[in-house]
């Protein structure tokens, strides 16, 4: 497989994996807001697109760790990507302030990302050629370096 085809797949599985994450949130938040009306119901769904795009954003930074590893060691087991779903999921649910139950939604959301993640691109991981391979393991660690100063810097800089 190409260098280009295989960053594509990367990219492109991390982004599945983010609109599904979002998508079960927010069906998830419609589930515990029964009591609302159906114009609310609907405007959630539409709000699912929003939470698409927060995950997409603050999970960037570990996601990108997982894949430097996952390529570096040629790791290509489902289970590696579920477990790295999972702790990226409470991770986040436990980021933020919120209701009871959500930061264990993230136990459930997040292996859920993952096997979508390792689906796609995860049970590819790792170039034939070992310098790529390396090369590839080293770019995304450094994006997860930036990925989680940025996201960091943006999230806690305001509550310092």
């Amino acid at each position: 497989m190409s260098l280009l085809k295989h960053l594509t797949l990367i990219l492109v599985s991390y982004l599945l994996a983010a609109v599904a994450t979002g998508y079960v949130v927010d069906l998830s938040l419609i589930f515990d807001h029964s009591h609302m009306g159906e114009n609310a119901r609907k405007g959630l769904l539409g709000f699912g697109v929003f939470v698409s795009a927060f995950v997409f954003y603050f999970a960037a930074g570990p996601a990108a760790f997982t894949v430097a590893v996952g390529e570096y060691f040629c790791i290509r087991r489902w289970w590696y990507y579920a477990l790295a779903g999972a702790a990226i999921g409470l991770g986040l649910g436990l980021m933020f302030n919120p209701p009871e139950f959500f930061p264990w939604l993230g136990l459930g959301f997040g292996p859920v990302s993952g096997l979508i993640f390792w689906a796609v691109a995860g049970r590819r991981a790792g170039l034939e050629n070992a310098r790529l391979r390396i090369g590839v393991a080293c770019a995304f660690a450094a994006a997860a370096v930036l990925l989680l100063g940025f996201t960091w810097a943006s999230w806690f800089g305001t509550r310092f």
